[in-house]
């Protein structure tokens, strides 16, 4: 676990409100881990996003 944070942490990924997030990490941890991931119950923005191949999105910006 503590090789997972630290990975994680060293990425300096952006936190995005629909993902990458929290549920983004959760998500990525349990697949590492080699589990199956449960579908959420309720609405998790961000669960089935794997951080480490998120699209960058950059606000302010555009043609």
């Amino acid at each position: 676990m503590n090789e997972f944070a630290s990975t994680m942490n060293a990425s300096h990924i952006a936190y995005v409100p629909w993902g990458p997030n929290s549920n983004s990490y959760a998500f990525t941890f349990v697949q590492s881990l080699g589990f199956t991931q449960p579908q959420p119950i309720l609405s998790a923005p961000g669960w089935n996003v794997n951080p480490n191949t998120a699209p960058i999105v950059v606000w302010g910006g555009g043609p």
